[in-house]
C-alpha cells in the first residue's frame, strides 16, 4: 500500500508556508456552514469541534443560523465579520452541512444569492430532489446511475457538498461521487473532494480515501491543508499510523501549514506508535510557538500519558487544562477516569467522576460504561449499580453500557438482576453481542446454574458467534459448580474435537473445582480433566497431596510450568495451587509452597517495612494463599519481637476491598477480619482506608507475646 503517493506534488498548497526544524506555524482553520433552512453561508471557527471523535465515539451535533441582516452579505464580508466581531451564531433547529474551505476554488461561477449580491448559496430544491431520488436507489454503481436518470438539471459544488453531507451511508455517498465524476465532473472541486474525504473518514474507509486523493491528482485539483489533515486523521482512525506519518511529511513538503486539529492528530499518532518522546516534544514545540491547546489536544495528551503508564503526567496535564481555563467536557473526563481505572487508582478515578458531576458535565454512554468498569474493579459492585440507576435516566444506554452492568452482576453473582438488565437491553432495541452472551454464561456459571448457562451457550452459537476457550471455560465452570463433573469431562472432549485448546484460565477453574469436590471419585474425574489440560500441573497437584513433600522436585516442576505459561497467569495459577494445598493438603506443605513461590518471584512485595510502618499486602491473593501468608507473616513478626526489635507505630494488613466469588462473606477483607477476630487480635478496620486493617506496634507486641496462637516455623532469612 502506497502511504502517501507523490502524485500530490510539492507546492500544491498556495500560499506556501515553509517551516524548518524547531519552527512551528499553526494555522487557524475556518469552516463554512451552509444552513439548509435559510440557504445562507456562515462561518465558524473549528479548532476543537472538527474532530472530537479522536478521543471518544460520542458526538454532539448543533445547528447554525444567521440573522436577517447577514443574508445579503458576501462570503468575504461574513469572514471579515467573523474574524473581527465573532458574529457567527448557534441556531436552535436548522439542519447544517459543513464545508471546509481553506483555498479559493477554480470551479465555475457561483450562483447568485437571493438577495442579488455575489454570495454563494446552494439550491435546496436540487438537494432535496437528489436526496429523495437516492432513497430508492440500490447501493451499487448501477443502482445509483439508474436512479439518477430521474434527475434533470445541473449541480454546482455547493449542491454536491450539501448532498454528500446529508447522506448517512458513506457507500452511497461514494457511489454518487463516482457518478458525478463521470457525468458532472464540472461540479467537483476542492470543496467537494474534501467533504468526500470527510465522509470516508467518518466511515473509517482508508483505502477509498487514498483513491479519492489519487483522483484529485488526476483531476488536477490541488490539495490544501484540509485535504492533508483529513487524510492524516483518517489514516489514524483506521490504525494506519505509518500512513498518517507519511502524509504529515507530505504536508510539510508541500508547504501546507498544519492547524491545531492536525497537530492533535499527530500527537495521538505518535502515542499509538509508542513514540511518546516525539509526541511530548511536538506538544511542547507547538506550545512554545504560541499555540494554546484545546479540549481535543488536552484529551489526547491525557490518553497518551495514560497509555504509556505515566499517570502523574496524565493527572498533571488534566490539572493544567483546568488551570488554563479550558473546561473538560465529558470526553476528557471519560479519558481521565479510564486512565486512572486502568492504573488501579480506583479511588482517584471515582473522585474525578464526582468532580464531573459537581461541574455539571452531563455524562454519556461512554461515561457510564467507564464508571461501571471502575466500580467493578474496586469491588464496589452494589454502589456501582446504584450509580447506574441514578445516571441512566438521562443517557441513551447502548450494548457496551449494558455489558458493563452485566459484568458487574457477574462478579457479584446477581443472576436475577442480570436477567432483568438483559431484558431491558433487548426491549430497548439492542441485540446481544458475543460479550453479552459471555457475561450471561459467566453469571450462571458462578451460581452453578448449568441449565441456564448451556441454554445461553446454545443461543450464542445460534446467533453465529464463534465459540472460543473463554465461552467453553465458563460453561465448564457452570457444570463444575453444579457438581456435574462428568459433564466437565464431556466439555473438554468437545473442545478437543473442535481443536479449541485449553488455556491457563481453564486450568485455574479445574484447580478450583478440585478444591471444592467431596469424594475420591470426583477427585479422580477432575484429576483426569487436569491431565488433559496440563500433565505438568497434574504432577504438581500429585506432589502437593503426597505425605512427604520434596521441595527440590517440586521446584523443578514449578519452574517448568511457569516457563510454559504467560507471566500474567503465574499468580492466578499459584493462587489456585495454594488454595488447593491449604484446603486439601498438608498445611505445613502450604507454608513451604508459599516460600517457594516467593523465591521463584511469583509473590513479590508481600511484606514491606519502613521506620514508621510494617505492612502485609494480601490484595492479589486467594483466600487460602492469604490465610497462609498472614500466619507466616505473624510468625516473622513474633520472631522479630523475640529478637528484641521494637515494632513501628503502625502495623498494616492490606486486603483490598475485593469482589471475589458470589457473596460478601467470601470477600478477602471479611475472611481475614473474621480470622483475626477469632484470634482476639488488636487489628481493626482503618478509618480512612476500607481495604486496610490496622493496629499499633505496641498492641501487636502485647498480643503476640500473650497469645497461644499456633504459628508456623518459617525461615526468616
Amino acid at each position: 500500500m502506497a502511504l502517501a503517493p507523490h502524485c500530490l506534488g510539492h507546492g500544491s498548497c498556495m500560499p506556501a508556508h515553509p517551516f524548518g526544524p524547531g519552527q512551528v506555524i499553526v494555522s487557524t482553520r475556518m469552516r463554512i456552514v451552509m444552513t439548509c433552512s435559510s440557504n445562507i453561508i456562515h462561518n465558524e471557527e473549528t479548532l476543537q469541534s472538527e474532530d472530537s471523535s479522536r478521543v471518544s465515539s460520542s458526538k454532539n451535533g448543533s445547528g447554525n443560523e444567521g440573522s436577517d441582516g447577514e443574508q445579503h452579505k458576501t462570503l468575504r464580508e461574513q469572514l471579515r465579520l467573523l474574524n473581527l466581531n465573532s458574529m457567527s451564531k448557534r441556531g436552535s433547529g436548522a439542519r447544517s452541512v459543513n464545508v471546509e474551505t481553506p483555498v479559493k476554488s477554480n470551479s465555475r461561477s457561483a450562483r447568485p444569492s437571493k438577495g442579488g449580491g455575489s454570495g454563494t448559496v446552494m439550491n435546496s430544491v436540487v438537494v432535496g430532489r437528489v436526496l429523495e431520488i437516492l432513497k430508492t436507489a440500490n447501493e451499487s454503481e448501477e443502482g445509483v446511475a439508474l436512479a439518477m436518470k430521474q434527475f434533470e438539471g445541473s449541480f454546482d459544488p455547493y449542491d454536491v457538498v450539501a448532498i454528500l453531507n446529508s447522506l448517512k451511508s458513506w457507500r452511497q455517498a461514494l457511489l454518487l461521487f463516482r457518478w458525478l465524476r463521470a457525468e458532472h465532473s464540472s461540479s467537483l472541486n476542492i470543496y467537494t473532494y474534501n467533504v468526500m474525504l470527510k465522509v470516508l473518514r467518518r466511515g473509517r474507509q482508508w483505502e477509498f480515501s487514498q483513491q479519492i486523493a489519487e483522483d484529485m491528482a488526476n483531476a488536477d485539483v490541488r490539495p490544501d491543508n484540509i485535504t492533508y489533515s483529513t487524510l492524516i486523521s483518517c489514516a489514524n482512525r483506521c490504525n494506519y499510523q505509518d500512513a498518517a506519518m507519511a502524509w504529515f511529511d507530505r504536508m510539510h513538503e508541500a508547504g501546507c501549514v498544519p492547524d491545531v486539529v492536525t497537530y492533535s492528530t499527530m500527537i495521538d499518532v505518535y502515542g499509538k506508535m509508542g513514540k511518546y518522546d516525539e509526541a511530548i516534544a511536538l506538544y511542547e514545540r507547538v506550545k512554545q510557538a504560541g499555540w494554546k491547546p484545546d479540549k481535543v489536544t488536552y484529551g489526547t495528551m491525557v490518553r497518551l500519558f495514560g497509555r504509556a503508564g505515566y499517570i502523574r503526567a496524565a493527572v498533571s496535564i488534566f490539572e493544567e487544562m483546568k488551570g488554563s481555563g479550558v473546561q473538560p467536557d465529558a470526553i476528557v473526563y471519560n479519558i481521565m477516569i479510564a486512565c486512572l481505572g486502568r492504573a488501579g487508582r480506583m479511588g482517584h478515578a471515582l473522585k474525578v467522576f464526582e468532580e464531573m458531576e459537581r461541574e455539571g458535565v452531563k455524562p454519556n454512554a461512554v461515561t457510564l460504561s467507564t464508571v461501571m468498569e471502575t466500580y467493578s474493579r474496586c469491588g464496589n459492585v452494589m454502589e456501582g449499580l446504584e450509580v447506574f440507576q441514578r445516571l441512566r435516566q438521562g443517557v441513551a444506554c447502548d450494548v457496551i453500557v449494558y455489558n458493563a452492568v452485566l459484568k458487574m452482576c457477574r462478579e457479584a453473582g446477581l443472576a436475577s438482576e442480570a436477567e432483568q438488565y438483559l431484558r431491558e437491553m433487548t426491549e430497548s432495541g439492542h441485540q446481544p453481542n458475543d460479550w453479552t452472551y459471555r457475561n450471561m454464561i459467566s453469571v450462571y456459571a458462578k451460581k452453578g446454574m448449568a441449565v441456564e448457562a448451556h441454554r445461553t451457550f446454545s443461543q450464542m452459537v445460534e446467533a453465529g458467534y464463534q465459540i472460543d476457550v473463554m465461552a467453553y471455560t465458563s460453561l465448564l465452570q457452570a457444570y463444575g459448580n453444579a457438581k456435574e463433573y462428568n459433564k466437565v469431562q464431556e466439555i473438554l472432549d468437545e473442545m478437543t474435537s473442535v481443536n479449541c485448546a485449553p488455556d491457563e484460565r481453564l486450568c485455574c477453574v479445574i484447580l478450583n473445582l478440585l478444591d471444592s469436590c467431596d469424594t475420591d471419585e470426583e477427585l479422580g474425574i477432575l484429576r483426569s480433566c487436569l491431565r488433559m489440560c496440563s500433565s505438568t500441573m497434574d504432577t504438581i497437584v500429585g506432589q502437593i497431596f503426597e505425605e512427604n513433600l520434596v521441595l527440590r522436585e517440586l521446584r523443578g516442576e514449578l519452574q517448568s510450568l511457569l516457563s510454559d505459561i504467560t507471566e500474567e497467569a503465574h499468580k492466578p495459577i499459584c493462587n489456585s495451587l495454594m488454595q488447593l494445598s491449604w484446603h486439601k493438603g498438608d498445611r505445613n506443605h502450604s507454608f513451604q509452597l508459599l516460600s517457594l513461590f516467593r523465591v521463584l518471584g511469583v509473590y513479590t512485595g508481600l511484606q514491606t517495612k519502613s521506620p514508621t510502618m510494617w505492612s502485609l499486602h494480601l490484595r492479589s491473593l486467594s483466600t487460602g494463599a492469604a490465610h497462609c501468608a498472614l500466619l507466616s507473616w505473624l510468625s516473622s513478626v513474633r520472631y522479630a519481637i523475640k529478637e528484641g526489635q521494637e515494632l513501628p507505630g503502625r502495623i498494616i494488613i492490606e486486603t483490598g476491598v475485593g469482589n471475589q466469588l458470589n457473596a460478601d462473606e467470601f470477600r478477602l477483607i471479611v475472611v481475614i477480619s473474621s480470622l483475626l477476630k477469632e484470634c482476639s487480635s488488636p487489628f481493626k478496620e482503618c478509618a480512612d482506608r476500607k481495604d486496610w486493617l490496622e493496629a499499633s506496634g505496641v498492641d501487636v507486641t502485647q498480643w503476640l507475646e500473650s497469645t497461644s496462637l499456633d504459628l508456623p516455623t518459617v525461615n526468616t532469612n
